[in-house]
């Protein structure tokens, strides 16, 4: 994840949103590799 590419969102809550949605599809998709997994 490149935070340089959000230069127009230089403000802290920009990069802490963008953060926050990587973060999130992250968790989504282990969720569900893992349900994947166990099913």
């Amino acid at each position: 994840m490149d935070l340089r590419a959000n230069s127009q969102m230089t403000s802290p809550f920009g990069v802490y949103a963008s953060l926050k949605r990587f973060i999130l599809m992250q968790i989504i998709t282990l969720n569900q590799r893992l349900l994947t997994a166990v099913a």
